[in-house]
């Protein structure tokens, strides 16, 4: 668990790096470093965020794929006969070989073997890993998996229908992916294109670049490309990640 805060914690600092870079290139290629420009900077807690989302988005998928694996385990030590407590410590010593022990789906079930040797219900060791997670399907598994603890339900079944939901859902998900891919990589060219030509004329041709720096003309145009451009980055993104929702 700690491993994990300090590896977010790094990579939290990465993405404030980052940002700030960004923004002073920014200020640099549009501004000349004008005073003023640096209000930019502003901008930094927002691409953090914005980083820091797209960063759980894929952690959240990477868990969907190790979760299923997880419930493929546990109904392998079903069908051998073990009680449901019993399939967790049996799905744990999977997820060591298939994913290794630093993996998080790993430390997730050996905290929730620990749990269940210290007296707690299963019932409330899924809940703890649902609530930890915060995936939706491991949020479903555990309502489900408390129902049928009450209600005498078959468990096997229950593994079964939210492994098939689950493959199901990760299917069109990849299958969306594959299709947003080559569109979203054309997006992150658009977005470079800009500053690549910036770059370029600062670099190799700066007298052509010199009305537009320290003159009000000049200020007004470059703030008029760069709302623009920003405008369009905005839309690019609403419209990739509708698509990814879909």
């Amino acid at each position: 668990m700690k491993k994990r805060r300090f590896t977010e914690k790094t990579e939290k600092i990465f993405y404030i790096a980052a940002s700030i870079l960004i923004c002073l290139m920014t200020i640099w290629l549009f501004f000349d470093f004008e005073a003023w420009a640096f209000l930019l900077l502003l901008l930094s807690p927002l691409m953090v965020k914005n980083m820091l989302k797209k960063a759980e988005r894929k952690r959240k998928w990477a868990l969907n794929v190790a979760f299923l694996d997880s419930l493929q385990f546990m109904k392998n030590g079903l069908n051998a006969g073990y009680s449901p407590e019993g399939c967790v410590r049996e799905a744990r010593k999977g997820l060591e070989k298939l994913y290794g022990d630093d993996a998080r789906i790993t430390k997730e079930f050996t905290t929730m073997e620990a749990q269940i040797s210290m007296g707690i219900t299963m019932e409330e060791a899924l809940m703890g890993f649902a609530k930890r997670c915060q995936v939706e399907e491991v949020s479903t598994f555990a309502e489900l998996f408390s129902i049928l603890k009450r209600t005498g339900g078959d468990l096997d079944k229950v593994i079964q229908q939210t492994t098939s939901n689950l493959r199901d859902r990760l299917e069109l998900a990849r299958e969306l992916n594959i299709v947003v891919a080559e569109k979203l990589g054309e997006f992150r060219l658009m977005c470079a294109i800009p500053y690549g030509i910036l770059l370029y004329l600062r670099l190799c041709a700066p007298s052509m670049c010199e009305p537009l720096y320290h003159n009000l003309p000049g200020c007004v145009f470059m703030c008029g490309m760069l709302l623009l451009y920003i405008a369009c980055i905005v839309a690019g993104e609403w419209i990739m990640n509708n698509r990814m929702r879909e």
